[in-house]
Order: structure tokens, then sequence, then C-alpha cells
């Protein structure tokens, strides 16, 4: 045995007892029957990615999903983010990534109408080309959050409005009993 099969023996036994080592009882069972570090590798790597063709898989499953992504109704900006999140950060696992531009207008083209005004203003005043996700994330929730105390200002309003006429019409009939 020369000086490189010497190393190469004392490094596979390394990474062997290492790896066993930082295994739970279920992933010890699956790889206790292996006999070198390359071999407990690759079956951890299918075990938990999965063949190329599963990764494959994957990726064109999240892609479609990236493809397809649009706000839901009654979903916040954290949720859609989160969800959108979770998508990118898949992909990206999987080797697959999107440039922040690409990111930024995914989110954009993703709102629904009522967002319209919002995106319009965004696109016109920001250099969308260098707009990082988070400054982008901010905006959105400032604004729905803006957007909510406008409803509940209005729904206030509403409510008065309604108390206010039904305590004139009970004036009315009180008067009518005269």
């Amino acid at each position: 045995m020369n000086e490189l099969d010497r190393r190469n023996f004392q490094l596979n036994v390394k990474v062997f007892f290492t790896l066993q080592c930082a295994m739970d009882r279920n992933e010890y069972d699956r790889i206790c029957q292996c006999k070198s570090a390359k071999e407990i590798w690759r079956l951890l790597e299918i075990t938990h990615e999965g063949t190329n063709q599963v990764k494959e898989s994957k990726i064109n499953l999240l892609v479609h999903s990236y493809e397809l992504f649009l706000m839901k109704e009654n979903e916040t900006i954290v949720e859609m983010i989160t969800r959108f999140t979770n998508i990118v950060y898949g992909l990206e696992v999987l080797g697959k990534t999107y440039k922040e531009f690409e990111k930024v207008m995914k989110i954009l083209r993703s709102l629904p109408s009522k967002w319209h005004t919002k995106v319009i203003a965004i696109q016109e005043v920001k250099n969308l080309t260098k707009l990082p996700m988070e400054e982008l994330i901010g905006s959105l929730m400032t604004d729905e959050i803006n957007l909510a105390k406008k409803l509940q200002e209005d729904e206030d309003k509403n409510k008065k409005s309604i108390d206010l006429k039904a305590t004139t019409k009970e004036e009315e009939e009180v008067e009518e009993e005269k």
C-alpha cells in the first residue's frame, strides 16, 4: 500500500465513522450495511434527494408552480411571499435559480387587479433591475396595511350611516304616534 492509498483509506475511515455518528437510529439502520463513506453518501443522497430522474421531476413540478404562481384570494402579502419563497428555495436546492429581477417581476405579475395601481407605481418609480426583494415586500406590506386601514374606515362610516338612518327612522315613528 503506497502513501496515497494509505491516506485515502484513512480519510474514508474518518468520514465513514463521522457519517455513522451523525445519524439517528433510523438513518443508521439504513446505512449500517455500507462498506465505504462513498456508499453511505450515495445511499443518503438517493434517499433524501432521489435519483436524477426524481430530481428532474421535482424541478419540473416546482417550475410549473413558479410559472402559475398567483396571489390567492384573501391571502396576505406575507402568506403569498412565504409560498413563493418555498417554491424558489425548493428550486435553488435542486440547482435551479432565478435572478432577483425575475423574482421581483414574478411577484408583481402575480398580484390581483386590486393591486394594479401599486404595481404601476412601483414600475414607474423604481428601477426594477436593481430592486431588492426585501424592498418590494416591504412596500407591498406597507400598502396592504394602508389598504386594510382604509377598508376599516369605510366600514366604520357605513356603520355610522346605517345607525344614523335607523335612529332617524325611529324618531319619525315616535313623532307619528303622537
